[in-house]
């Protein structure tokens, strides 16, 4: 026993802190055997209790109060547990609530990180009454169960999108009424990336196989 108690020892000097050693005995040695081992379990305690604190205290310290972007938390049951201040005002602005900020699939969402081990996720969150959208990137701490979010306001380049498929589409379309062939190709590969329509009624080929197989 008392050559298992100092290689416990040296295990513990390691930084192994669920090292035990069996008491097998009544005596003074099995009770000093398990002396050792209530002093590792509380210095086991105190170290966890220690980290947690530090882990509390460094994400206190880095949680973005002065971030010009809304940031919030929320529980595993969606229910939300802060604002940083810029969302505080946008919710004092915008006359929404809290929850409101969340994407209407946030239960999903949280189970599909929780099963599937991942952390970040990305939605996105249309504003009533508005069309204002916010992207989200969603972060779950999984040793503090808590989900946070950091908002983005995208409507700008949602309407940029939106607008270039808008031209995009008329671009097509006046091409298409064309009564003739417009292509347009890869001027090094001389791979087709557009043939319009009339393409296929005139040569009998099908468009997407001028784009695929050329």
């Amino acid at each position: 026993p008392i050559l298992k108690l100092r290689n416990a020892a040296e295990e513990i000097e390691k930084g192994n802190l669920d090292v035990r050693v069996e008491a097998g005995s009544d005596d003074e040695i099995g009770g000093l055997c398990r002396s050792f081992n209530r002093m590792v379990h509380s210095l086991k305690t105190l170290f966890e209790e220690k980290s947690r604190h530090i882990r509390e205290i460094e994400d206190l310290a880095s949680f973005p109060e002065k971030n010009p972007y809304p940031v919030l938390e929320c529980a595993v049951d969606c229910s939300v547990t802060y604002l940083n201040p810029a969302a505080q005002k946008l919710l004092d602005e915008s006359g929404l609530k809290a929850s409101e900020l969340l994407p209407a699939d946030m239960s999903k969402i949280i189970e599909g990180l929780k099963s599937e081990g991942k952390v970040l996720t990305y939605a996105e969150v249309a504003i009533r009454d508005t069309d204002t959208v916010y992207g989200e990137y969603i972060h779950f701490i999984p040793d503090r169960e808590v989900i946070r979010i950091y908002a983005y306001c995208i409507t700008e380049h949602k309407r940029a999108l939106e607008a270039l498929k808008e031209s995009q589409k008329k671009y097509e379309e006046l091409v298409n009424s064309i009564d003739g062939i417009m292509w347009e190709a890869d001027a090094q590969t001389f791979r087709y990336s557009f043939v319009s329509k009339q393409a296929e009624r005139i040569l009998g080929y099908p468009v997407d196989r001028w784009v695929n197989d050329m």
